[in-house]
């Protein structure tokens, strides 16, 4: 992921984690930002997704993205990262 977004580079020393926060030091536009959350999401899924529980798997993450969707409807919206949801999930979201 990082040829496609350059702020994720372990070794360009952008981004830091450190006692369950997440830091860029140059941190890139909220479309950039967000378009690189919804991939990383999106390719956890597909790798959890596998086999015989794939479905499951899916429908369960879009249950619980619903939920978070709902309660923050509003960044998400303002975010740009409610339009990918269904995407991130594989599945229907909303």
């Amino acid at each position: 992921m990082a040829d496609d977004y350059s702020f994720l580079d372990p070794f360009a020393k952008n981004l830091f984690y450190q006692n369950g926060v997440a830091t860029l030091n140059n941190p890139p536009p909220v479309k950039i930002f967000v378009s690189a959350l919804g991939e990383a999401l999106r390719r956890t899924v597909d790798r959890a997704a596998a086999g015989e529980r794939a479905r499951r798997i899916r429908e369960r993450v879009a249950l619980e993205m619903l939920a978070v969707a709902r309660k923050h409807a509003e960044v998400l919206e303002r975010s740009g990262l409610q339009a990918q949801l269904d995407r991130i999930a594989g599945t229907r979201v909303m």
